[in-house]
């Protein structure tokens, strides 16, 4: 997914940064198109969640960043040797927006884990108050079934001693 997308960006980012071949360009070029699709898959999906959508368009806005970044990098050999060279690669700003691209990330996975855990047990709550609704109205049927058997054999017994009177 989406997560795993930032994470081979920035791998392949590097690579381009220490050794410049076609093969890192186009594994960014590809998975950057691969984040996009899914990042827009995302949006859609978290339409009914103001919280998850104001989440995906921070990833969103995050992305574009680092694609500007990238596409410097790509297209001026100078940025590259800057980077290269750099005492304080570690600091540079697309690691930074790979790290927050990371965090944003891993909070709307927490939230779709809690969300789905609450779901879950509003999905429990649900079947266990159907059971007992079930178990109610069965009770109720063999209380009604009980109530008919009674009355038939009292019925019968009351019909067999009019036959015998009427004898």
């Amino acid at each position: 997914g989406i997560t795993a997308h930032n994470e081979r960006i920035e791998t392949a980012r590097r690579g381009y940064i220490i050794q410049p071949q076609g093969r890192f360009r186009d594994v960014i070029v590809r998975t950057q198109t691969e984040f996009d699709r899914d990042a827009s898959l995302v949006r859609r999906l978290t339409q009914d969640n103001s919280r998850q959508r104001a989440a995906i368009d921070e990833v969103i806005a995050l992305d574009r960043e680092r694609d500007a970044e990238i596409s410097r990098l790509l297209n001026d050999p100078g940025v590259r040797v800057a980077q290269l060279q750099s005492s304080a690669f570690d600091d540079e700003r697309g690691v930074a927006l790979t790290r927050e691209l990371r965090t944003a990330l891993t909070a709307m996975v927490e939230e779709e884990r809690r969300l789905l855990e609450v779901r879950n047990q509003e999905q429990l709550a649900s079947v266990l108050r159907l059971y007992w609704v079930g178990g109610l109205a069965v009770a109720l049927l063999l209380a009604i079934l009980g109530a008919v058997i009674t009355l038939m054999v009292g019925y019968n017994r009351k019909l067999g001693r009019a036959q015998i009177l009427l004898a």
